[in-house]
């Protein structure tokens, strides 16, 4: 009986290290990837289409990409971008599970094509599932506010504050029983303009 009792002692003293190990890998893991994501600028800047296309390869599921081809090819700081897409598509895929004929469609295109200097890339989000009640849009992005969800990952709060570092804008619309559509206005530098 003493035997078992050291040995369950030693399995609880091991499961604690593990444990505390793993918080502190995701602890550092975390802050290092917050710390990537809230910085003001991505030192690395890819396609707009390649992160789309990693972002939909990823996830798995049905989800349609509209944009042309000069919007494709429009350098962004790639892993802000990666990580509000993924976010937000993640959110759409959880909203029309179970649907019959879910739809998830993630359109990107410019706003003053003529004026290279107040371009901005607009990126909706949007899906039919079964939309949001307008006080819960009204908290959507309010830290800490997560209805019926245990989160892992950025949520919605990290993309408002993501935009926000990248002097964007972040909206939601939403109508119950219609969908959700997740807007983001960012502005396209003189440099990334240039590229297109």
């Amino acid at each position: 009986m003493l035997a078992c009792k050291k040995s369950l002692l030693k399995e609880r003293e091991v499961r604690g290290f593990l444990v505390a190990g793993a918080m502190l890998l995701t602890s550092a893991v975390s802050s290092h990837a917050f710390e990537i994501a809230y910085s003001e600028r991505d030192p690395r800047a890819e396609p707009l289409g390649e992160i789309l296309e990693r972002v939909v390869i990823a996830r798995g599921c049905q989800i349609r990409v509209e944009m042309d081809d000069a919007v494709r090819a429009l350098p962004v700081p790639a892993t802000q971008v990666q990580l509000i897409v993924d976010e937000l598509v993640s959110n759409a895929a959880t909203a029309v599970r179970g649907k019959d004929h879910a739809e998830i469609t993630i359109r990107a295109s410019l706003l003053n094509q003529r004026f290279p200097f107040a371009r901005r890339l607009v990126l909706d989000v949007a899906d039919n599932g079964g939309g949001m009640q307008p006080d819960v849009v009204e908290k959507a992005t309010v830290p800490f506010f997560q209805p019926g969800l245990a989160r892992t990952s950025v949520g919605l709060t990290g993309c408002a504050q993501m935009v926000n570092t990248m002097r964007g804008k972040f909206s939601i619309t939403s109508k119950p029983g219609i969908g959700t559509l997740v807007r983001i206005l960012l502005p396209i530098s003189s440099t990334r303009a240039k590229a297109t």
